[in-house]
């Protein structure tokens, strides 16, 4: 066995702030010591220390080097603080077992039970592990519930967290004005006046004022947390952030250890608390909110105009979107593609913009006015789509229930095998159908949820004319760009340009012929 035979690894293991008193270098120090007692020694390169959850432990990348370790035949034994350190998901952790069994790797635990060789061994790994699962998700659910419990049940804030310029009460039910609150009350109000995030961050600076956390300059997103934050219009709503998987990991780890601000509507607004002297009233702030909602939507248009109709218009000819762009006194909408190598100019190249979007208006304004038009095609897409969904969540509840009979099958499989009931070829035969099946529902899950979400989103379109239409049918001649692109979003706007320069109109909803074909304007 040469070398390999007196040469052991390390696996230690931590994923919870509740665990780490049980920290790595303590784990690393107790195993060595008992690995060394037995003759092993062990290299400073196999000693794997890893923060990573076990229920998702196989998508470590320490833990796959230790496999490809283990599986080259580079050691002869693997320590460990304890088992549950391993894998907490049964399958996985039994497989785990058969790799260093098949590669003569002895586990040795420091602490627990030792570990029990042949088909006994095998069920007993498989109870602990699913035990050591459910415990991990209950108590991942049950931090979750017990931190949206104390917000709707108690009426308390989750957090003990102070607001810049605040502090609880002892009983938490009220926020009082601290020695910092003149710093909030100019930050709001120079927000309020229409002072940029840049003007206040120097203005900070110049005043000498500390950041929370006593740095020098103020974060420009730490400025827009604080002005978007409802206590300063003087309420408190919880549970307004929600915890998703990032887009992009900085760095290796697991989990959903990204967040996303939700809607107001969507948190949890607690009247029993009351704030102090808040630096503006709520009109002020909900004031404050639009306008720094209309200025993002500002910052994202095309030079020194907000082009009404910009990402809408599609050219037929090369696939391409038409752009803003000022010409002549005037603006048009342009092709991006002009000229393509070894073809024609686009024939619609530039479409006069003024003419364009007054006719496209007057054909949302015809929309809108004709209440019977509207309230019928809600009625019926209404119904569609809730009957959509009601169809798609019987599937997806039929998917739930042929993944728990897999997971049953897969269960039993792998202790017929454990007991000598399941010959290998029998096993892998049955362990390879049962894989494929569940392939199939994870792949089935995902379009039927693709699907919910679609209609959904439809749903809420629906929903979405009603309230504009009632909100703004009798404003529609002193609309505003904002206004008008709300209108357009709801209405689901596309225009497309032909070959021959005609454009064609697309909504949600039905609409009157005529004014489609008069919709095309003089081409330049």
């Amino acid at each position: 066995m040469g070398q390999k035979a007196n040469i052991a690894a390390i696996l230690a293991r931590v994923s919870t702030k509740d665990q780490r008193e049980l920290s790595l270098d303590s784990q690393v120090e107790r195993t060595k010591g008992k690995l060394e007692s037995q003759g092993y020694v062990v290299p400073p390169e196999l000693v794997f220390q890893m923060d990573w959850s076990s229920l998702d432990l196989y998508s470590c990348p320490q833990f796959q080097a230790l496999q490809r370790c283990i599986q080259g035949g580079q050691i002869a034994a693997l320590g460990l603080l304890d088992r549950d350190r391993l894998e907490a998901k049964g399958r996985q952790r039994l497989v785990f077992l058969a790799d260093c069994k098949e590669a003569g790797v002895e586990v040795i635990t420091c602490q627990g039970p030792p570990m029990i060789e042949g088909p006994e061994g095998e069920l007993v790994e498989l109870a602990l592990a699913i035990g050591k699962e459910r415990s991990v998700l209950r108590a991942q659910q049950g931090s979750r519930d017990g931190l949206a419990d104390r917000a709707t049940i108690k009426r308390l804030p989750p957090s003990p967290r102070n607001p810049y310029g605040y502090a609880w009460t002892k009983d938490r039910t009220r926020l009082e004005c601290t020695s910092d609150w003149p710093i909030a009350e100019m930050i709001c109000r120079m927000s309020l006046e229409g002072a940029t995030l840049g003007d206040i961050r120097r203005e900070l600076h110049m005043r000498g004022v500390p950041t929370p956390n006593g740095q020098e300059w103020w974060a420009k997103q730490v400025i827009s947390g604080l002005v978007t934050n409802p206590i300063y219009g003087g309420r408190f709503y919880a549970l307004r952030r929600q915890e998703v998987e990032p887009k992009h990991r900085r760095v290796e780890g697991y989990g959903k250890t990204s967040s996303r601000r939700k809607p107001l509507e969507e948190a949890l607004y607690l009247s029993n608390i009351i704030v102090e002297n808040p630096p503006l009233t709520w009109e002020e702030w909900e004031s404050l909110q639009q306008r720094l909602h209309r200025n993002k939507l500002l910052a994202r248009r095309n030079g020194k105009r907000d082009y009404l109709l910009r990402g809408l218009i599609t050219c037929e000819t090369h696939r391409r979107r038409y752009h803003g762009q000022p010409r002549r006194r005037t603006w048009y909408y342009v092709c991006s593609a002009g000229y393509e190598p070894g073809a024609a100019h686009c024939l619609t190249s530039y479409i006069h913009g003024p003419e364009l979007e007054d006719r496209v208006k007057a054909i949302c304004r015809d929309v809108l006015t004709k209440p019977e038009i509207l309230d019928a095609e809600v009625a019926k897409r209404s119904n569609q789509s809730r009957d959509t969904m009601e169809t798609i969540k019987k599937k997806l509840d039929a998917l739930d229930k042929k993944e728990s009979k897999a997971l049953a099958t897969e269960t039993q499989l792998v202790m017929a095998k454990a007991t000598g009931d399941a010959s290998p070829e029998a096993y892998d035969r049955a362990l390879s159908l049962i894989r494929a099946e569940k392939t199939w529902i994870t792949e089935e899950r995902e379009r039927l949820q693709t699907e919910l979400t679609a209609s959904q989103e439809q749903q809420n379109l629906i929903i979405g004319l009603s309230q504009i239409r009632e909100r703004l049918c009798s404003l529609l001649d002193r609309a505003t760009t904002e206004d008008w692109r709300e209108i357009f979003t709801a209405l689901a706007l596309e225009l497309r340009v032909g070959e021959e320069g005609q454009v064609e109109v697309k909504l949600a909803i039905p609409v009157d012929q005529a004014l489609i074909e008069s919709c095309s304007p003089e081409h330049d």
